[in-house]
């Protein structure tokens, strides 16, 4: 139960930031839960495409664990930033939306509860190319 209460601060604080504002510039963090082709609450894997395709091409995207580093280079940056994150650890975060993260060289943030309700953040930010 700890850390599920850990879990819900960290998402309030995400949330809190999910339009930071410095300077006149904005920091967007999306949060997306499921990505699958047939359920019904899900985002349907050709639409997070089109959606990564579009953040990619006019957003500058960057990791979660960028944010601290990134908030000092805010004041000259002229790029539109988001930071895009998962809830929940859906295993098809990994099945469907990880390819195409892959893909595209986008980095994106899990936020998963293991079975014994410890909290666990996967950061792919490094595919290692």
């Amino acid at each position: 139960m700890y850390m599920i209460k850990i879990k819900q601060l960290i998402k309030r604080i995400i949330g809190y930031f999910t339009f930071y504002r410095y300077n006149n510039k904005s920091i967007v963090i999306l949060n997306y839960h499921s990505v699958h082709p047939s359920h019904p609450l899900s985002t349907h894997p050709d639409a997070f495409y089109k959606q990564m395709q579009y953040l990619a091409n006019n957003f500058n995207i960057i990791s979660l664990s960028d944010l601290p580093n990134y908030m000092n280079k805010i004041k000259t940056s002229n790029s539109k930033s988001v930071i895009i994150t998962f809830d929940d650890g859906y295993e098809d975060n990994y099945i469907y939306a990880y390819p195409i993260l892959r893909k595209l060289n986008i980095k994106a943030t899990i936020f998963t509860l293991s079975l014994d309700n410890s909290l666990d953040i996967w950061i792919f930010d490094d595919y290692g190319y």
